[in-house]
């Protein structure tokens, strides 16, 4: 059983991994340039590029993200508070 304290726990190093994936992507020295490769981690950004029609740009994705019915068959990082950096950091190569 979980105890509170360990879902306090979780949830705040959540929302830290969360900063510093945000940080690392605004710490780009060529951000002036248009992104090559999206990761979306939220179902609501994920349609919004689609309705920017930038999906092809669109590499991954959470498990939450199914609408539309195209970003079901993009590569899933993780769920919005759980994230697989690991897999996240195998797209930049």
């Amino acid at each position: 059983m979980i105890s509170v304290v360990d879902r306090k726990l979780k949830v705040h190093q959540s929302k830290l991994l969360f900063l510093l994936l945000l940080l690392l992507c605004f710490a780009t020295p060529a951000f002036s340039q248009e992104p090559n490769r999206i990761i979306s981690l939220s179902p609501s950004l994920t349609e919004e590029i689609y309705l920017l029609g930038i999906e092809d740009k669109l590499v991954g994705c959470t498990t939450y993200c199914e609408r539309p019915s195209s970003a079901q068959k993009k590569e899933k990082v993780g769920n919005v508070v759980e994230v697989n950096v690991e897999k996240i950091t195998l797209f930049r190569i």
